[in-house]
């Protein structure tokens, strides 16, 4: 299943798309993921470098419970 086929909730991003969305280094994600914060992500592929990608729904989700309510 491509990407373009998959449903809404199952896109995934790369680091690189995340950093751009939140405005932050990609070093910053990768401490997050070192230290068990931020977002759910996937470690795709063994060895050295697996591929990391997050779930749309995962970021959405996250982004939805640091919102803060200022009334």
């Amino acid at each position: 299943m491509s990407a373009a086929s998959q449903p809404p909730s199952e896109h995934l991003i790369t680091p690189a798309q995340l950093a751009i969305r939140w405005g932050v280094a990609l070093n910053t994600l990768s401490q997050w993921r070192a230290a068990g914060t931020g977002p759910a992500f996937l470690r795709l592929g063994d060895g050295e470098r697996p591929r990391i990608r997050y779930r749309l729904a995962d970021v959405q989700e996250y982004e939805r419970r640091q919102l803060e309510n200022r009334q």
